[in-house]
């Protein structure tokens, strides 16, 4: 990477929603692989530090960084001193020593991925474990990815076909950075679209905005070790030495049911949580938007449809993949949804009006009506119509 993206990085480490998300989801899924008492961690590309705290829970952490100034950084922030070493061929530690190696956004970096996999495979103990991530969707490369000189950018299927054929057995695979999908995406084609050397969203955001981005971001560390997620801005993998190591939980167990519920309860959960979301997601972009801090800033309506444009493609596809997890075609949902979404918007703008201004009803009352209404009515008609499967 630059310089001055590892000094970016010690700066903002801490406190960026994005790393402190990755962090959380990262120790959840950690928690949930059956490591051994003081298991001995080593992590690749550790960067400045901002990982070391949350790995020492788990056992004694060796660090290894190829960057001198990274190492000089990390030392003043932990007192502990990184390993030089880079991969596939020059990392300082014994073969069959380590009972985890984590790597988090690091494999894109190197040219010689497989073989990297590869060499990370001879330094893991027979029940060893990795847990890395990497960015997902090569369409969404842009000058973060130049600046952050990555390699490449990962699909599903290719980051599975490198691990396998490194000769790991995978026990998780899922995007992560979901909720947020919409932002991000936006962010890079913006990104793309300015050629602009600086990419958007690398600086911290106002505290409120941050932390409500943490707390969407992190949430995904109560889903992820025990469900995949079908769409997101990366990729996590947990993957084993061979089969001596027990897996990570399967897709569909006990503690999903716990997190989400059974049945209609779960499905409806499920449906809260993109609603959530969505709304979360509009906010964010409207705010953007209106702010001007990743394009021109634009008039108030039309900021307020675009953001409410992006915010329905994510609750469509959130509703299509996780809530009814339909099969049918985009050429006979969309339509339906969209029909459904502005049916909605309609209701929303139509029900104030018609009982405050022609029957007198003050204004609260069909405020809560419409939104009691729409959600319920929105649950019934996708389950019932738009998402039947078809």
């Amino acid at each position: 990477m630059e310089l001055d993206a590892y000094r970016q990085m010690a700066a903002t480490e801490d406190e960026h929603w994005w790393f402190c998300g990755r962090r959380a989801i990262a120790e959840a899924v950690i928690r949930s692989i059956d490591l051994p008492e003081k298991a001995r961690i080593v992590e690749i590309g550790a960067g400045t530090g901002g990982n070391i705290r949350m790995l020492e829970q788990f056992g004694a952490v060796t660090a290894v960084e190829m960057s001198d100034l990274a190492r000089r950084i990390a030392w003043e922030k932990t007192g502990r001193d990184f390993l030089a070493g880079h991969l596939p061929d020059n990392i300082p530690v014994a073969p069959q020593s380590c009972d985890l190696v984590c790597l988090f956004d690091v494999l894109e970096h190197v040219a010689e991925d497989e073989a990297s996999l590869a060499a990370i495979r001879q330094m893991l103990k027979p029940a060893g474990s990795v847990i890395l991530t990497v960015p997902a969707h090569q369409w969404l490369w842009s000058t973060h990815d130049v600046g952050l000189h990555h390699m490449r950018r990962y699909s599903r299927n290719l980051l599975r076909e490198r691990i396998e054929r490194a000769g790991f057995t995978i026990d998780r695979l899922s995007y992560t950075n979901a909720a947020l999908f919409p932002v991000a995406a936006l962010a890079r084609l913006v990104d793309r679209l300015r050629k602009s050397a600086l990419p958007a969203g690398h600086a911290t955001p106002p505290k409120p905005l941050n932390a409500a981005m943490k707390a969407v971001f992190s949430a995904e560390g109560r889903i992820i070790p025990n469900a995949s997620l079908p769409f997101g801005v990366s990729l996590l993998a947990v993957f084993r030495k061979d089969d001596a190591s027990k897996p990570v939980a399967s897709t569909r167990n006990w503690q999903l049911d716990r997190v989400m519920g059974t049945g209609s309860y779960r499905r409806l959960s499920r449906f809260a949580l993109i609603g959530i979301a969505s709304t979360l997601i509009y906010a964010v972009c409207a705010f953007l938007l209106s702010r001007g801090q990743a394009t021109a800033a634009l008039p108030a309506a039309l900021t307020s449809f675009a953001a409410y444009a992006v915010a329905a493609l994510f609750s469509y596809t959130g509703h299509k993949y996780f809530t009814f997890t339909s099969g049918g075609s985009h050429a006979m949902e969309l339509p339906r949804f969209l029909l459904l979404t502005a049916s909605g918007l309609a209701v929303a703008i139509a029900l104030p009006g018609l009982l405050t201004q022609m029957l007198g009803v003050p204004a609260a009352v069909p405020i809560l009506l419409t939104c009691i209404a729409v959600p319920v009515i929105n649950y019934v008609v996708l389950g019932r119509w738009v998402f039947r499967g078809f």
